[in-house]
Parts: structure tokens; C-alpha cells; sequence
């Protein structure tokens, strides 16, 4: 049975996409002040789970799938793939209702969303690694999750029935100098490119990396209700197009080499970031948000992550496992983080200007 007490449990009507969102931004250009009012949709993958579970045929012995993700359209699919195998602790998770991801953090605890646990017995919880499945024995959600996603509190632990002998666990960050750092995002889910967006249905494991640019708070504007408020406990990043500078919204517009955009079936998957000693598991793909009215993760668009760096207490106090050890970024790092900021907020003004002359 589910462990913890009141675990939140998804409304599938509630969650039903789209959630409008307003960001509030007043910009200067020019010397003259211009406010404008970007209306953005934010999605968990559950609720674009909602919209698969609509057309799931009936013979597909799984009711939907949950966030893989959208890859460049100048870039082969077999890279993300390849990428994806270095890491084997991202695993596969499977309810009643849909498909999503989690890392193995220990030989029996599982790192994933809070919006995947849906209230069901923790037995119903099936994990996938290495190449065998196994099954939950127990289930904790943060105890600050209330079901929004703005907050950065969507993460949950599985305890597994029995422990994971033939996969390394990921180690998990508790470092907080994540912002303008590379983070490749791995998982399970749809898949497409920038230009077409998510039209391929997952369950295959891809990877993709992008720059994180900004925590969730920089959008956040005298205009935004309380109950909206993007936390910074949120790492976000953008999916920059190779053809479309534009595109970009926050941080440079130049691409990476295998840039990506988290999509429905990346759910609960892991962000890994390499701080100098290795990769280690910086976030958990909570949602994708986007400014087009279009919810498919195409050129863009968004990916948010919740930080393990801003939940390790809920982590450690659960499984036992403490944080990897990562030494306090140098003065030159600090700059560099500071830099990287500035240049999000003149790539913010710069669409912010955009958006005005178009509308």
C-alpha cells in the first residue's frame, strides 16, 4: 500500500491542458519602458499523457505513455540514442495509467516526479532497468507537493521490492551552482524534431542536452498571480533552433550539439549535470511549457526541471543516501554563472521586443 499519508493524487479533468499562464516582464529598449504580457501554457506530462490516452488503441496493452524527447532536425536520432546509453540508471516506470521515467538512486530507491505517483498501490509500480522489471514496495511523495507544478516540489521516491544488482545507481547533486551549466536530459516517451514536434510515440530510451539557462523565478513579474509563481527550485532551459535564432528566448541562441526538449514520456527522468567530477543527477523533469499555443516540444519551447539540490533533506532523510560531494564553485565560476545571467536577461528583453512587434 502507498505509504505516505494524503499523497497527492492528479486529477486528470483538473490537469487538463491548457493551463494559461501569464508572464508579466516590463523591458527597456531604446530608452522607452514596453510591458507586454506573454501567455504561456504550462503541461505536466501527465496531462499530455490525457491527450495519448484519448487515442491509445485498444490493443496496446498500456492504457498511454507518459515525457523521450525532440531532437534537432540536422541531427541523427541514432546520437541521441547513443548518448542515452551512458546512462543505465534511467529506467522505465509503469502504472495502471501511463508510462514515465525515474533514476536508481540506490539498489532499491527510485527518483522520480510527484505527478507520476497517482495514488494507486505502491505493488502497481513496475521499474524497468538493465534489462529486468521490478515492483514497488513503497512510495513517498516530497510533503510539500500539492499538486502544482510552479512550486519545484514535484519529486517522489519508489522503494523497490527488491534491490537492483546489475546497474550502478546514479549519484545525486546537492550542489546549487546548476544555472549556465550543460544538463543532458534522459527518458522515456514521443519523440519527434524541433520542426515537427513530439509525434512519435515512445518508450525508448533517447538522451539530450541542453544549456540551463535560468531558475523559474526569472519569469515571475509584478503582474503574476500567487498562486502562479514560478520557484526557483525549477531549472528551465530552451529549445534552440539551428535555422531560427528567434526561436531562443532565454540564454544564447546557438544550439547545442545535441540540443533537446524534454516531451510526454520524460516524466520523472533524470537531468545530469558534470560539475568537474563526473555526471551526476542534478534534476527531475517535471513539465514543458510553451509560448506558441502548441503543447508538442517543438522549436521553442521549454523544459523545467525540479533541483535535487533543493529537496536533498526529503532524499537523505528517506532512503539514507546522502548527496555526492561537490566542492563550492571558485570566484571564477561565479562570475561565469553571473555573465551567463546577464546575457538570459538581454536574450529575454531581445524577445520580449519581438513578441511586441508581432502582435
Amino acid at each position: 500500500m502507498v505509504s505516505t499519508p494524503g499523497i497527492p493524487r492528479l486529477d486528470l479533468a483538473r490537469h487538463r491542458p491548457p493551463a494559461a499562464l501569464e508572464w508579466h516582464r516590463a523591458a527597456h529598449a531604446t530608452g522607452i519602458s514596453h510591458v507586454t504580457t506573454i501567455t504561456m501554457r504550462l503541461i505536466a506530462g501527465l496531462a499530455f499523457c490525457v491527450a495519448v490516452l484519448a487515442t491509445a488503441p485498444a490493443n496496446a496493452g498500456l492504457l498511454g505513455m507518459q515525457p523521450t524527447g525532440t531532437i534537432r532536425d540536422d541531427r541523427p536520432d541514432a546520437s541521441y540514442l547513443s548518448l542515452a546509453t551512458n546512462y543505465p540508471s534511467v529506467g522505465l516506470i509503469q502504472n495502471p495509467l501511463f508510462l514515465a521515467s525515474g533514476t536508481l538512486i540506490g539498489a532499491d530507491w527510485v527518483l522520480t516526479a510527484a505527478h507520476v505517483i497517482v495514488g494507486v498501490p505502491a505493488n502497481q509500480y513496475s521499474f524497468t532497468v538493465g534489462g529486468a522489471t521490478y515492483f514497488g514496495a513503497e512510495v513517498f511523495v516530497e510533503p510539500t507537493w500539492t499538486g502544482s507544478l510552479y512550486a519545484g516540489n514535484d519529486v517522489a521516491l519508489i522503494r523497490l521490492a527488491s534491490s537492483v544488482t546489475n546497474v550502478a545507481p546514479a549519484r545525486y547533486s546537492g550542489a546549487t551552482s546548476e544555472v549556465g551549466r550543460v544538463g543532458t536530459y534522459v527518458g522515456y516517451g514521443a519523440t519527434g524534431t524541433g520542426t515537427t514536434g513530439a509525434t512519435i510515440p515512445g518508450g525508448v530510451q533517447r538522451a539530450g542536452q541542453n544549456v540551463l539557462d535560468v531558475t523559474a523565478d526569472f519569469f515571475n513579474g509584478p503582474g503574476t498571480p500567487a498562486n502562479r509563481t514560478y520557484s526557483d527550485r525549477i531549472l528551465m532551459s530552451d529549445f534552440d533552433s539551428p535555422f531560427d535564432p528567434s526561436e531562443s528566448s532565454i540564454g544564447s541562441p546557438n544550439p547545442l550539439d545535441l540540443e533537446f526538449n524534454v516531451a510526454s514520456g520524460d516524466s520523472g527522468g533524470g537531468l545530469f549535470i558534470d560539475f568537474g567530477f563526473g555526471d551526476l543527477l542534478a534534476g527531475v523533469t517535471s513539465f514543458l511549457a510553451f509560448g506558441d499555443d502548441t503543447a508538442n516540444a517543438d522549436y521553442g519551447d521549454f523544459s523545467g526541471a525540479t533541483r535535487t539540490s533543493s529537496h536533498v533533506a526529503f532524499i537523505q532523510n528517506t532512503t539514507g543516501i546522502a548527496p555526492a560531494s561537490v566542492p563550492e564553485p571558485s570566484s571564477t565560476v561565479l562570475l561565469l554563472t553571473i555573465a551567463v545571467a546577464g546575457g538570459a536577461w538581454r536574450s529575454r528583453r531581445r524577445f520580449v521586443t519581438a513578441t511586441e512587434r508581432s502582435a
